[in-house]
């Protein structure tokens, strides 16, 4: 089974890159665009490694981080 990374970046280019990266490196890819569907998504899937930009709308990445750690979010083992 491949390791599973969300991606957060609301610039697109930034997130097709990290994307595409990640995916030629044999990983399971979910990307979405601000904060808010970050902490949404992380909370209905289990990922392995998140990856955000800190500066989004709705929600920074900081506090969407803060958020799921506070959900008991946590990567798989």
């Amino acid at each position: 089974m491949s390791k599973r990374i969300l991606i957060a970046d609301d610039d697109q280019t930034t997130r097709d890159v990290l994307a595409k990266l990640a995916t030629l490196k044999g990983y399971e890819v979910t990307a979405v665009t601000n904060g808010v569907d970050l902490v949404s998504v992380a909370d209905a899937e289990k990922f392995d490694v998140v990856i955000t930009d800190l500066m989004m709308a709705n929600m920074d990445g900081a506090s969407a981080t803060i958020f799921m750690k506070m959900q008991g979010n946590k990567p798989q083992s």
